[in-house]
């Protein structure tokens, strides 16, 4: 009976560990393409924000990738990994907050519309996309009780983060942007983040983080 539990039990984590990679991937494009939106209004759409964009969310992904393997080797638990997510959400949910003063900063600084968008894309979108790129390798730490099939198991988990991806972009360009305001979407995509980090954390810690998100909503 006992073997029957840990073995659903295993069961119910990996599909966890898989909804919440497929979710990162989806908030991971989301949020690019509506960096563009918030950098449209100031800086154009010029190749300089769509330059920037895609430069500063690659490289913080590939931070988040080492950041997030060295992490899983040494703290290798469901809630360190719900934890991450949390904070990707926070830091998204901050994103239409501090917009408006960052991007009047990063205008009167003089950088102008080369390297203006640069500066403001590193400071609206860097940490929480190297706190979603952790997730993938955290997950395959996860995921991986067998070294003979870490292979499959880290190349069905990419194939699904790359899914949520092509879902997120499609979703976030045909109907979200045509219906909702920018910061109505991005405080959307930080509220999904914070409820699936729900799923690894403590029913103290659930409250503590719904009271704080309930704080960050109500500018």
């Amino acid at each position: 009976m006992r073997k029957r539990y840990k073995k659903l039990h295993l069961s119910k984590s990996i599909w966890s560990i898989r909804f919440n990679v497929f979710v990162a991937g989806a908030a991971v494009m989301a949020l690019e393409i509506m960096g563009s939106r918030l950098l449209a209004p100031v800086f154009g759409n010029s190749v300089f924000v769509w330059g920037s964009l895609i430069g500063i969310v690659m490289s913080s992904l590939a931070i988040g990738y080492f950041l997030g393997g060295k992490l899983a080797d040494r703290l290798p638990s469901f809630r360190t990994f719900s934890i991450i997510i949390l904070a990707a959400g926070i830091f998204t949910i901050l994103i239409p907050i501090s917009s408006p003063l960052v991007l009047e900063v990063v205008f009167y600084s003089g950088l102008g519309e080369q390297y203006g968008p640069l500066l403001a894309t590193t400071l609206l979108l860097a940490a929480p996309t190297i706190l979603l790129g952790m997730v993938s390798p955290y997950a395959i730490r996860l995921a991986a009780k067998d070294i003979v099939k870490i292979g499959g198991i880290s190349g069905s988990l990419y194939s699904i983060s790359t899914g949520g991806s092509i879902l997120g972009t499609f979703f976030t360009v045909f109907l979200l942007v045509p219906s909702f305001g920018v910061r109505s979407i991005i405080f959307s995509i930080g509220i999904i983040l914070i409820s699936v980090s729900l799923i690894g954390l403590a029913n103290i810690e659930r409250v503590f983080v719904i009271i704080i998100a309930g704080s960050l909503m109500m500018p």
